[in-house]
């Protein structure tokens, strides 16, 4: 049974100025926009085992004659599953050598179902079905066979713009395989290379290499780098620590790893690799295609990049370890099944599947190997010992101290310091002394009815560490007391959670911001604070969170201040790192409300005016009659429009491709013009709204 709730944030004052005006709120990296039909739509719903794997399991796929699409090179850049930082690569990426013009081939024989143009992405692709029910899709190309080319063209000038994507009939376009259907570009993301996927019959991409005709020179076999030990509930230490530990990993053969020290454990522990790949044509670092771990001779866990979900490539951050990716510390694919994740690479286990539960050893050491398999069938073993059930030599007594016969102050008007973390389903809790402490009493907790003794480990210096497990049913308020020197220190922490079956809004600042979510918003439990803070700009909000992983996602409405002026150029600025962009978001005047939602990331986000219009910078016009052009355009604020783009030569539309790699525009006549004079008018928008226009006078020869 879903459950609806609504919560109330004490108000507060919005003051800003400059660019960037207004508060932030630990959120989104951008508009959610309805996936293009290259991509399956996503509904949310309790997946059971056989949910996830029956569709792949009852397909029999035979890609054994497919070809390799090209032949200026066999290099491959980026291998089938790879990381990328939204989803997994649902193909392979081949060398073009920098060049673009190279032919791309129909691997099989079949039909054009569809084609797309966006300066993003795919940038220019094809997607190709053949007789058998799969399809092929061919990525980031210059230009089309010239009768798509045609097609393509008539639909720009219908449709006034560069971005568009075309549906075709069975019997439009048919190609035999070697046939050549395109030339590779570097449209889209990255330098020129050629996108390839294989994809089965309901449109999830299968790893190419399957096919006999697909495959390089490869002797060289994985490479470990690290491994990481993570605590995963309350009552788990890794070395008597209870965050991520990582270990190097030393090499002793080619394809030989040991991790020195035993890994002390107890409590519930998973195990995350950071190992890649790399073959003899390349230097280049590629992903590795399966992984085995083993505790003795028992298998624990699995992993085999065979196919990913389209509906599900975005869980990458499931399966990849995200505090360790977002705190820096590397990429580590986790040997554990994490609750959410419905990627069928697993072997059919199921969630909590490669967990290390002590208390199902006997306290004792075990000895553990990694196995990590390229697709060529080269292979390389990590090998460690686990001391399992050692308990923290350093854990503090767990005696529960009274609060009644002891002053109380708050802590923040004390020496001491306070730091909260939220990791996982946990509060970590440090409280540093203004000196080395002869002893430390336990924090007490008080969260929603009950009462918890939250005994403290020595982390650094002068620093105590413990942890709390949270609770989503118990409320948002977290009471914390914690004795010190005959004195009662206490502090409260507002902790708002969303779990997966909840729907319903969340309203900040007496409802100038709304946050709704449905069922299916998260994967699990998602944890938040809320901190005010203060900076040269005004006040800003930011929110601490357990994840940066969204299911669904949430969102969002921003009532503008009236202070906040012209509310015509107010936009969304989301920040990655320590970067702002502007992000797309729907205007309501007479609510004065700015409406978004995000899905993938959560980021810091800001309201502000933007009222600086965009430049056109550089126009270069070749003026003989195949004329190019081209010219760079920027806006260092919201960010450009690209939709927004036109250019006209007396009044003709010309649809030029928009490159954001490059901030420049390029455009070439497709039939030579008469000689004579053009006026050439080129215009621009950005997400703000603002305008500029470029005109001129072309002469062509």
């Amino acid at each position: 049974m879903s459950r609806k709730k609504k919560v109330v944030v004490t108000s507060f004052t919005l003051i800003g100025a400059g660019v960037l005006i207004g508060f932030i709120i630990f959120l989104s990296s951008g508009l959610t926009s309805k996936p293009e039909s290259i991509d399956a739509e996503i509904t949310w719903q309790p997946r059971s085992i056989a949910d996830i794997y029956s569709p792949f399991d009852s397909l029999e796929i035979q890609i054994d004659d497919y070809i390799w699409p090209t032949d200026i090179t066999r290099t491959l850049t980026s291998a089938f599953g790879e990381f990328r930082s939204t989803h997994f690569h649902a193909g392979i990426d081949i060398s073009t050598r920098g060049q673009i013009g190279a032919p791309v081939f129909a691997a099989q024989d079949g039909y054009i179902e569809q084609v797309g143009v966006s300066p993003f992405g795919y940038g220019k692709y094809i997607l190709m079905r053949h007789p058998d029910g799969n399809a092929t899709l061919y990525a980031h190309l210059d230009s089309f066979d010239d009768p798509i080319d045609e097609k393509v063209y008539e639909h720009q000038n219908e449709a006034a713009q560069y971005s568009v994507t075309i549906h075709f009939e069975p019997d439009e376009f048919v190609y035999n395989r070697g046939d050549i259907i395109a030339r590779s570009g570097a449209t889209g993301a990255g330098p020129p290379h050629i996108h390839f996927e294989i994809r089965d019959p309901n449109n999830n991409p299968l790893n190419p290499k399957f096919s006999n005709n697909i495959e390089i020179h490869d002797r060289m076999p994985p490479i470990f780098n690290r491994i990481a030990a993570i605590p995963t509930n309350a009552s788990a230490f890794v070395n008597d620590r209870i965050t991520p530990v990582t270990m190097p990993a030393v090499a002793i053969h080619p394809g030989e790893y040991v991790i020195r020290n035993p890994i002390r454990i107890s409590g519930v522990v998973g195990l995350a690799a950071d190992v890649h790949d790399r073959n003899n044509d390349t230097w280049y670092r590629h992903g590795i295609y399966s992984m085995e771990f083993f505790i003795e001779d028992s298998l624990y866990y699995s992993l085999q990049y065979d196919r990913i979900p389209m509906a599900h490539r975005h869980q990458i951050r499931l399966h990849y370890d995200h505090h360790l990716l977002d705190t820096g510390r590397g990429r580590f694919q986790k040997l554990f099944i994490e609750e959410g994740n419905v990627l069928p690479l697993y072997g059919h286990q199921k969630h909590g599947g490669g967990l290390i539960r002590a208390q199902n050893f006997e306290p004792g050491t075990y000895d553990f190997t990694i196995k990590a398999y390229d697709f060529s069938g080269n292979v390389s073993t990590l090998t460690g010992s686990l001391a399992i059930n050692n308990s923290p030599k350093k854990e503090l007594p767990a005696i529960s101290p009274r609060l009644d016969n002891k002053p109380h102050r708050p802590i923040t008007k004390s020496k001491l310091k306070i730091a909260n973390e939220l990791y996982r389903d946990m509060l970590i809790i440090n409280i540093t002394h203004p000196e080395y402490p002869d002893s430390s009493m336990p924090l007490v907790v008080k969260h929603g009815n009950t009462r918890h003794t939250v005994p403290f480990i020595h982390n650094r210096g002068y620093t105590h560490q413990g942890r709390l497990q949270l609770n989503p049913s118990a409320g948002s308020d977290i009471h914390l007391y914690y004795v010190y020197n005959d004195t009662v220190y206490t502090h409260t922490e507002t902790i708002y959670s969303i779990r997966p079956d909840d729907e319903g809004e969340l309203y900040i600042d007496g409802g100038n911001l709304k946050l709704s979510y449905d069922q299916g918003s998260v994967y699990y439990p998602v944890y938040f604070t809320v901190e005010r803070n203060e900076n040269m700009d005004g006040y800003y909000y930011s929110f601490n969170s357990t994840s940066s992983v969204l299911d669904r996602g949430i969102r969002y409405t921003i009532r503008v201040p009236d202070e906040i002026e012209p509310f015509e150029r107010t936009t969304i600025f989301s920040r990655s790192r320590s970067q702002w962009n502007g992000i797309n978001s729907i205007r309501d005047p007479e609510a004065r409300t700015l409406f978004s939602s995000t899905r993938r990331m959560l980021n810091d986000i800001t309201v502000a005016v933007d009222t600086t219009a965009p430049s056109i910078s550089n126009v270069i016009v070749d003026g003989n009659r195949n004329m190019r052009l081209r010219f760079r355009v920027q806006d260092n604020e919201s960010g450009i429009d690209h939709a927004s783009l036109s250019i006209t030569l007396n009044d003709d539309l010309l649809i030029g491709r928009y490159d954001p790699d490059l901030s420049m525009v390029i455009y070439r006549t497709r039939e030579p013009l008469e000689p004579g004079e053009y006026d050439l008018t080129i215009t621009i928008a950005d997400r703000a709204g603002n305008t500029t226009t470029h005109e001129r006078i072309v002469n062509i020869r």
